[in-house]
C-alpha cells in the first residue's frame, strides 16, 4: 500500500474518532461531576471546593472549560470561611497530550478572582494544604501529584488580601490585569497593573514555570515592582516555595521621596528625599536572615544584619546596627503637605490621649545598635551605644550610653506596655557643657558651664499626663564655676530675672555663675524642692515650694539676696497657678519694706546634702561646701546700684510673660 494511501486512513479514523468522541462529550452533563470535584479536591487539599455554576464545556482542538461562582474554604482555624471566590474561570488546554494524561493548559483565565492570605497568632499560614488532619501544618505535603503546566495565565479585577492576625496588619492587592506567558519551558513572564493600598504600581518580571512549584531545585524569581516613584526589586530563587522556605534573594529598593509611599506604607512617612536599602535575604535555622543591609534615608543611614522568626509567637526580631548618623529630627518631622498635629485641647502641658502601647506585644526583639551621631531635639548625641530588647510588650533600653556637649550620658529607660503602662527613667549626665545643650535643645543660649545631672523617676499610667502625675522619684542638678544673664534665671529657678536684671550688668550683660543647685525630690507626680540655689558675683537667689504635676499647677517663693551693701533694695518673687501661664508677683510684704543683707546662712537638709555629693564634684562646688560648713556661698561684691521698690517690682511685672514661657519650656524639656 502506497504510504499516500496509509495516511488517508489514518485520517479519516482519527476523525471518525473525534467526532465520535465530541457526541459523547457534549451528552455528557458535566454538572453530575461536580460532587466528584469536589471530592478529590477535599481529598488532595482538606478543603471544601464549592462551584455555583454548571460547567460549560467548548469542544475543539483546545477543548475550553467554562465555570462561575468557584469558592474554597478557608482553614479550620479561621474566621473567614473562605480562602478563595471566583467570579468566572476559563481553562482552556491542549487536547492531544490529554490522550497520553498529561494537562498542559494554553490559556487560564481567572475574572475577579478574591484571595485571602492569613498568619494565626501561633504562626500558620492558610496557603499550606494537605489532606484531613493536616489542615494547617506548615510542615505538611502538598500532594505528589504534579501542577500542570500553563502556556498563558491572565487575572482581571482581582484582589489579593494579606491578613497578620498577630499585629491585625492588612494589606491589599487590587489587580487590573495580571498576564503570565511561558517565556520558555522554564520559565514565564510576568507584566501586571494595578494597585496597593490605594496607590497605583506596575510589576513587571520572570517566574518558574507553574510545574516546577513542586519539583525539586531552586525556583527562579526575579521581580521589580514600581509605585509612588519607587522601585522594589527581588532577585534569587526559592527552594520550597508552596512553603516559603529556602529563600536565596538580593533585595534592593529605592526612591526620590520616603513620603511618596505614605499611601503604600498605610501610614505618613517624612520627607527625608532620596532612599535606598539592600540586602540578601537567606534561611535561617528559625525564620529567615537578612545580611549586608544597607539603608540610606536622606541624610540617616543604617547597616548590619537581622534575623525574623515569623513563626514564634509573637515573631521575633534580633539584629545587630551600626550607623555614621541617625537624623531622628528629620525622620519624624511633620510630613510634608499635612498640617501639625493640633494643640492639646484640653490646655494641659501633658496630653491625656492614650499612648496606644498594644503594638509592643506584637514583637518580640532583641537590637543592638551603636552610632556615630544621633540628632533628636537638636541634641547631639555621639558615640552612642545602646541595647534595645522588646519581650511580652515589655521595652527596655539598658544599657545606654554616649556623648553629649563634651559630656557624658549613661542609663536605662524602662517601658512596660501592658494594661498599667509602667515607665522607670534612670540617667546620668557628667560634665556636660550646659550652655551648649541648652543652645542646642532650642531652650536658652543666656548659660555658660558646665554641669551634672541625675535623673531617676517612675511612673504609671495610660497617657502621658497619668505618667507625669504619678511621678515618683528625684532629679539633681549641679553646675559650678559659669556666665549667666539674668534672663536665664527664669529656667533655672522660675522668676527672679527681674530681680537680678536690677543688678549691674557688665562684659557685655553676662555676670560671674559661681554655681547652680536643684534638688527635686517627687512623689505621686508633686515635686518638692529639697534644694535651689543660684549664686553670681552679685546675688544669691534661693527657691523653694512644690511642682504639682497632677493639676499642673505650681506654688513656689524665690529670695533674691544681693552682696552689695549699695544694692538696698531687692524683693522675693512669688510663683503660683497654672505651669503652662503661672502668676508672677513681688512679695507684698516683702516690697513694703526694704530688704538688705545678706543671707548669712545657706541650709540644705541632710539629705539634699548627700545625694548633690554623689553627683561627683559636690564637695568642689561652692554652694555645696558653702551649706555643708554654713556661710554664704561666695563673697560679696563691692560694687552695685541701689534701686527702688517700685523699679524692681515694674520689672517683675513687666518679665512675667516671658518668665511663664522659660518656665514652660524648663519642664517641657525635662519630661520630654
Amino acid at each position: 500500500m502506497r504510504k499516500r494511501t496509509v495516511l488517508i486512513v489514518l485520517v479519516v479514523l482519527v476523525v471518525g474518532l473525534g467526532a465520535t468522541g465530541v457526541a459523547i462529550l457534549k451528552s455528557l452533563d458535566l454538572g453530575a461531576y461536580r460532587d466528584v470535584v469536589a471530592d478529590e479536591v477535599r481529598a488532595g487539599t482538606g478543603r471544601e471546593l464549592t462551584l455555583a455554576g454548571d460547567p460549560e464545556l467548548d469542544i475543539s482542538l483546545t477543548p475550553a472549560l467554562v465555570v462561575e461562582g468557584v469558592a474554597l474554604s478557608n482553614a479550620e482555624w479561621s474566621a473567614d470561611p473562605e480562602m478563595l471566590r471566583l467570579g468566572r474561570l476559563e481553562v482552556e488546554v491542549a487536547l492531544l497530550p490529554l490522550l497520553s494524561g498529561d494537562i498542559q493548559v494554553n490559556r487560564l483565565v481567572l475574572i475577579e478572582p478574591e484571595l485571602l492570605l492569613e498568619t494565626d497568632v501561633g504562626g500558620r499560614v492558610n496557603w499550606v494544604f494537605g489532606p484531613p488532619g493536616d489542615e494547617g501544618d506548615d510542615t505538611a505535603e502538598s500532594g505528589e501529584a504534579a501542577l500542570p503546566s500553563i502556556d498563558r495565565l491572565l487575572i482581571r479585577r482581582g484582589t489579593l488580601t494579606y491578613v497578620d492576625r498577630v499585629t491585625e496588619e492588612r494589606m491589599t492587592l487590587d489587580i487590573d490585569e495580571l498576564e503570565v506567558a511561558a517565556a520558555d519551558d522554564d520559565r514565564l513572564d510576568l507584566t501586571g497593573a494595578g494597585r496597593f493600598n490605594d496607590a497605583a504600581y506596575t510589576l513587571a518580571g520572570v517566574v518558574g514555570a507553574l510545574d516546577r512549584l513542586t519539583e525539586d531545585g531552586p525556583y527562579p524569581l526575579a521581580l521589580e515592582f514600581n509605585a509612588g516613584g519607587a522601585s522594589i526589586k527581588v532577585d534569587g530563587t526559592v527552594a520550597r516555595p508552596l512553603e516559603g522556605r529556602g529563600l536565596t534573594l538580593a533585595l534592593t529598593a529605592g526612591g526620590e521621596d520616603l513620603a511618596a509611599l505614605s499611601p503604600i506604607a498605610g501610614t505618613p512617612l517624612p520627607a527625608v528625599g532620596p532612599f535606598s536599602v539592600r540586602g540578601q535575604v537567606d534561611d535561617a535555622e528559625a525564620g529567615y536572615v537578612l545580611s549586608g543591609l544597607a539603608v540610606k534615608l536622606g541624610e540617616t543611614d543604617l547597616a548590619g544584619t537581622a534575623r525574623i522568626d515569623p513563626t514564634a509567637a509573637p515573631p521575633k526580631l534580633t539584629a545587630d546596627l551600626s550607623s555614621t548618623l541617625i537624623d531622628l529630627d528629620a525622620l519624624t518631622a511633620t510630613v510634608a503637605g499635612q498640617d501639625a498635629a493640633p494643640a492639646n485641647p484640653s490646655g494641659r502641658l501633658f496630653s491625656e490621649a492614650l499612648l496606644g502601647l498594644d503594638g509592643l506585644a506584637g514583637l518580640d526583639a532583641h537590637i543592638k545598635l551603636s552610632a556615630d551621631k544621633i540628632l533628636t531635639g537638636g541634641v547631639a548625641l555621639e558615640a552612642a551605644s545602646a541595647e534595645v530588647a522588646l519581650t511580652s510588650g515589655k521595652l527596655s533600653i539598658e544599657p545606654l550610653a554616649a556623648r553629649v556637649a563634651d559630656g557624658t550620658v549613661t542609663g536605662k529607660v524602662r517601658l512596660d506596655g501592658g494594661t498599667a503602662p509602667r515607665l522607670d527613667v534612670a540617667l546620668k549626665v557628667a560634665k556636660v557643657d550646659a550652655g551648649a545643650l541648652l543652645q542646642q535643645a532650642g531652650i536658652t543660649d543666656l548659660l555658660q558651664g558646665r554641669a551634672d545631672l541625675h535623673v531617676d523617676l517612675r511612673g504609671q499610667g495610660a497617657s502621658p499626663a497619668a505618667l507625669a502625675g504619678s511621678l515618683t522619684g528625684e532629679t539633681r542638678f549641679l553646675m559650678g564655676d559659669g556666665r549667666i544673664k539674668s534672663q536665664a534665671i527664669d529656667w533655672a529657678v522660675g522668676g527672679a530675672s527681674a530681680a537680678i536684671s536690677a543688678l549691674v550688668d557688665d562684659d557685655g550683660g553676662w555676670s560671674r555663675l559661681n554655681c547652680v543647685v536643684s534638688d527635686i525630690r517627687f512623689a505621686s507626680g508633686i515635686g518638692e524642692h529639697r534644694a535651689l540655689l543660684l549664686d553670681t558675683e552679685h546675688a544669691t537667689v534661693i527657691g523653694e515650694g512644690t511642682v504639682n504635676l497632677r493639676t499642673e499647677t505650681v506654688d513656689m517663693k524665690v529670695t533674691p539676696e544681693p552682696k552689695s551693701a549699695t544694692i538696698n533694695v531687692m524683693v522675693p518673687v512669688e510663683i503660683s497657678g497654672n505651669l503652662a501661664d503661672p502668676t508672677v508677683l513681688p512679695d507684698k510684704l516683702a516690697t513694703a519694706r526694704k530688704v538688705g543683707g545678706l543671707l548669712g546662712v545657706v541650709v540644705f537638709p541632710p539629705a539634699a546634702l548627700l545625694a548633690l555629693g554623689e553627683l561627683g564634684s559636690g564637695e568642689d562646688n561652692p554652694c555645696v561646701r558653702a551649706a555643708a560648713g554654713g556661710g554664704t556661698a561666695m563673697p560679696a561684691d563691692e560694687g552695685g546700684v541701689a534701686e527702688t521698690a517700685e523699679e524692681v517690682g515694674k520689672s517683675i511685672s513687666e518679665g512675667a510673660e516671658e518668665i511663664g514661657d522659660s518656665i514652660t519650656k524648663g519642664i517641657k524639656s525635662l519630661f520630654d
